[in-house]
């Protein structure tokens, strides 16, 4: 099978209510970023607001078609479960519209092909459902949605080029003159502004600019890199799978892959390692460097699958977080996404990340508004929570990162990088795929952990004592599952393919 048979739904849903009556919805909220973040914030925005702009430096295609203010449009994106049910809460015609578009719903462990170097992982209903399909499908309809919301104002092609602030508050932004000079644009006044501007976050000059210090910065990085590249999706009602997938491993199993259904009938895949060892856009050595993962089926699908474009590389994989909440920053200026805490890409974290930050800044502006009547205190109170969410991913990705050989920057991450780093920290990371092997020959006890990956679960429910009699069963008295076990990775170039998926 190349595409699960979808459950049905609705081809329309209603729009949700609107949270405040208009009377209550006051003032004008500006967003500077209209990518994911941005616009899911403006969506959020406009139920608490009279009036909410979006400025976005680019101008939006009239296609999903990739575009330079969102670097990492050619390759693979993930929305996790708990994300995709966020986003359709705010925008209730999206799970609707992908899959008019072509998009791929599947199961995440039911129709995912995962191996590692201890086997291939069992594959059972999560009930996690996530969809393939491109980021500038993902954006497309999004700016769609916004277009159409008439308590929004979406403009394109309209950079920022400075904040206005006067006596310690933010009164709005000046935007750049469309001839160039400084200070000739056009002077947008509002009582709240966001820096959606990703991981520059560029109200951090603008407060520089003017003599405010910007909020300190933690990053750390793997040093990964992966290359993409499009193939035509044949149907194949025996392949018993959606997607497929390898596990990376420090120190030495550094390479890895995975390959995507998205629309238009075409496969997305991806390579990817650390270092020296980083793919290249080479379009003749992609499938060479495939062979090398310890995947026989991933590597057949390539072989035998269609190119349809180039192959595209990236070096963006830097983890890292700022520290707004404890900057000294002028009233009415909050952040949200990856201007707050950036992830390496390969995690798939950061619309989800995203889309709970927007929620988290709604229901602070309730809170403030009803306990005070303003938002003065709006900026650190919020900044504060935002980073409670943020900081266990944020030292979870970060650490995984610090644990390669090639990483920089792990200084970042204090205590816990050299503990990463450490004999402790190597032989942590280095059992966590067998564990999460193990873990896989009971369902019930890997759908509860990857509940928590997909922000759809607690941690708390992996200390419930059925829970953790499972889980102490699995790692401790029972054998791993024996599906198919490769024995670590091969040489560059040298294949690992021992027979044809049938």
């Amino acid at each position: 099978m190349t595409e699960p048979e979808p459950k049905p739904e609705p081809d329309t849903k209603p729009e949700p209510d609107t949270k405040l009556e208009p009377a209550l919805r006051r003032g004008h909220a500006i967003v500077v970023g209209g990518s994911v973040a941005g616009l899911v914030t403006a969506r959020v925005l406009a139920e608490r607001f009279e009036r909410v702009t979006v400025l976005e430096r680019d101008r939006y295609p009239d296609s999903p078609q990739p575009r330079r203010g969102v670097p990492q449009s050619h390759h693979i994106h993930f929305v996790l479960a708990g994300g995709r049910e966020r986003l359709e809460q705010l925008f209730p015609r999206l799970a609707a519209d992908m899959r008019a578009a072509g998009a791929v719903k599947f199961d995440y462990a039911r129709d995912t092909f995962i191996r590692s170097q201890h086997g291939r992982l069992q594959q059972f209903d999560s009930e996690l459902e996530i969809y393939g399909c491109s980021r500038p499908l993902i954006d497309w309809l999004l700016v769609g949605y916004i277009r159409d919301d008439p308590r929004i104002e979406l403009r394109d092609g309209a950079a920022v080029e400075q904040l206005i602030v006067e006596d310690d508050r933010v009164r709005g932004v000046q935007l750049a003159d469309a001839g160039g000079e400084d200070g000739g644009g056009e002077r947008l006044e509002g009582e709240l502004v966001v820096d959606a501007t990703g991981r520059r976050a560029m109200s951090t000059k603008w407060l520089e600019q003017l003599g405010y210090e910007p909020p300190a910065l933690r990053a750390v990085s793997s040093n990964l890199g992966y290359a993409c590249r499009q193939y035509a999706r044949e149907p194949d009602e025996t392949r018993g799978w959606a997607m497929a997938s390898t596990i990376p491993q420090a120190p030495h199993w550094s390479r890895s892959a995975a390959v995507v259904p998205i629309e238009g009938g075409r496969w997305l895949a991806m390579l990817a390692s650390v270092g020296e060892d980083r793919p290249t856009d080479d379009d003749e050595a992609f499938v060479p460097f495939a062979a090398s993962l310890g995947h026989p089926e991933l590597h057949q699908l390539l072989s035998s699958a269609t190119p349809l474009t180039p192959v595209t590389i990236s070096r963006t994989s830097r983890t890292q977080l700022r520290g707004w909440q404890r900057a000294r920053l002028p009233s009415g200026l909050v952040a949200v996404g990856d201007a707050v805490a950036a992830f390496n890409p390969i995690y798939g974290q950061g619309i989800t990340l995203a889309t709970l930050g927007a929620l988290t800044l709604g229901e602070e502006i309730d809170r403030q508004r009803a306990r005070r009547g303003d938002l003065s205190r709006l900026s650190r109170a919020y900044h504060r929570r935002l980073h409670r969410l943020v900081r266990i991913p944020f030292l979870t990705v970060g650490g995984l990162d610090a644990s390669w050989p090639e990483a920089s920057g792990v200084e970042a991450l204090g205590v816990y990088g050299k503990l990463m780093r450490s004999r402790i920290g190597r032989y942590f990371v280095a059992s966590g795929n067998a564990k999460m092997h193990r873990i896989s020959g009971d369902p019930k006890a890997m759908q509860a952990v990857l509940r928590i990956a997909h922000f759809t679960g607690s941690p708390w429910a992996l200390l419930r004592p059925q829970m953790m009699f499972r889980l102490a069963r699995q790692l401790y008295f029972r054998r791993p599952p024996s599906l198919e076990a490769q024995s670590g990775r091969a040489e560059p170039g040298e294949s690992t393919v021992t027979s044809t998926p049938g």
